[in-house]
């Protein structure tokens, strides 16, 4: 018996001094790491991969990264891949120097980041008679100078049609970030309409695939993984809006509702994905009022990432008479515009709770819509014939007018997007569409020649790839 217990102490012994490294006074074998270098990179979302194993990367983030991945023992064989793509805006990321063996030292690899330029402009012309000038139309973009042509694709005129519902190509629209699809939400009296196309990649000519009833006209936003789509109903007959969502076939584009919960009995006035894919903001008043007397509120929805589902997270943010919704491309801060002034708030980024941001108001005659540029460092925003452009205080979200706005617009500007590469910017009014080309260091604002550009219609406006 004490043989055996010997032998097991024995044993016991050789086992510690060889996870001790042999005996060597008790330390570990030592590890290593990989660091990264990334350059470029604007887009959300990207995540890189050794072996298998994914890290996530901060939007925005462009600097040496040590310890991405760590603990990796002498020998040990690596391979750092682009695990996912950055999306809003999109991007293609290349790594160098990700394949390997450990050799007795840190491993540093870089990643560089390109944006994908927008290859088209899709517009709509405003409701208006005739109604066969209702269309939806595509313009090339020349990528050096900015400005726009016509596409060779013919537009897309006409009703559209499902079970007895009709409307035209008038609405709230969103590209899919990889350029396939174009959705919209058609208008459509008692009605509405919610409608898929696919777009040409070489002439920009969308055509209609599929449309669905649903109650009235509404709003849509794209998830930036392109999987799921929002969208908003306003109330009717007694019955409450509601936000949902509509699952994306990753072939087609093709949608199908979401059989998770949506949030229900609301009157949404607009809302906002996170450029993280974690929640969705909404902005919207309280049902079955009068209109002078109803508040708005803004809340978030958190984002199942397998079913798009959403659930209200936290309390919402009364802020009557809030316009409209912008989230910064960083995701930690989101902008509205109430009472002349633009309201800004922190996001806390584990349950997305909105707090105001402290600090003088930020003042704007902001009655259409808005857009911050892809680095997040300038917001956009429209006012009655001129657009009010503003700094951005990347660690507090603060803003500051910068020299020169507001600049100049066509009367009535409606809605404004800037190009995935953030060089330039088009909004749509009354005229067309106005083109500036963009100083990255400073925000301000040059009219592009031949700007406004009659050949675009002037409605809502969003790019295709």
């Amino acid at each position: 018996m004490s043989m055996s217990r010997n032998a097991l102490a024995l044993a016991a012994v050789i086992l510690v001094l060889n996870g001790c490294g042999g005996g060597g006074g008790g330390d570990s074998p030592r590890t290593y790491a990989i660091g990264a270098s990334v350059t470029g990179l604007v887009g959300s979302r990207l995540a890189l991969s050794n072996n298998g194993v994914p890290v996530s990367i901060a939007p925005g983030l462009n600097e040496r990264m040590t310890g991405l991945f760590s603990g990796l023992q002498n020998g040990t064989s690596y391979d750092v891949t682009v695990a996912t793509q950055p999306t809003t805006p999109s991007q293609s990321c290349v790594v160098t120097n990700g394949k390997g063996t450990i050799a007795g030292a840190d491993v540093d690899i870089s990643v560089t980041c390109t944006t994908t330029p927008a290859r088209f402009l899709l517009a709509q012309r405003k409701f208006s008679l005739p109604v066969t000038e209702l269309c939806i139309k595509a313009s090339a973009i020349d990528n050096t100078s900015g400005t726009l042509t016509a596409a060779s694709g013919a537009p897309f005129c006409g009703e559209i049609r499902d079970q007895g519902t009709w409307g035209y190509p008038v609405g709230s629209m969103v590209a899919h970030p990889q350029g396939k699809s174009l959705y919209m939400r058609v208008a459509s009296f008692r009605f509405g309409l919610l409608s898929q196309f696919t777009i040409d990649r070489d002439n920009g000519t969308v055509s209609l695939i599929q449309s669905h009833s649903l109650i009235r006209d509404g709003i849509v936003a794209i998830h930036p993984s392109g999987q799921f789509l929002f969208v908003t109903s306003p109330g009717f007959d007694g019955v409450g809006g509601f936000v949902a969502t509509d699952m994306v076939d990753s072939a087609t584009g093709a949608l199908t509702p979401s059989a998770s919960s949506s949030f229900n009995e609301i009157e949404p006035v607009d809302l906002s994905a996170d450029p993280l894919g974690r929640f969705v903001y909404v902005l919207y008043s309280e049902p079955f009022s009068a209109p002078s007397s109803q508040r708005r509120l803004i809340t978030a929805l958190a984002v199942d990432s397998k079913t798009g589902g959403l659930s209200q997270v936290g309390q919402p943010v009364a802020l009557d008479g809030a316009r409209w919704l912008v989230t910064h491309p960083s995701g930690r801060f989101v902008y509205t515009a109430a009472g002349g002034n633009i309201v800004a708030f922190n996001v806390n980024l584990a349950n997305g709770a909105l707090t105001p941001i402290s600090g003088p108001p930020f003042v704007a005659e902001a009655y259409g819509s808005a857009a911050i540029d892809p680095a997040g460092n300038y917001m956009y925003v429209l006012g009655s014939g001129s657009i009010f452009a503003y700094g951005i205080d990347r660690a507090g979200g603060q803003l500051a007018p910068i020299n020169g706005s507001p600049f100049a617009t066509g009367p009535n500007p409606s809605s404004v997007v800037i190009e995935p590469q953030g060089r330039f910017i088009y909004v749509s009014n009354d005229l067309g569409v106005s083109a500036y080309e963009r100083d990255s260091s400073n925000g301000a604002l040059t009219p592009i020649s031949g700007s406004p550009f009659a050949l675009a219609f002037g409605g809502n406006i969003a790019f295709s790839y």
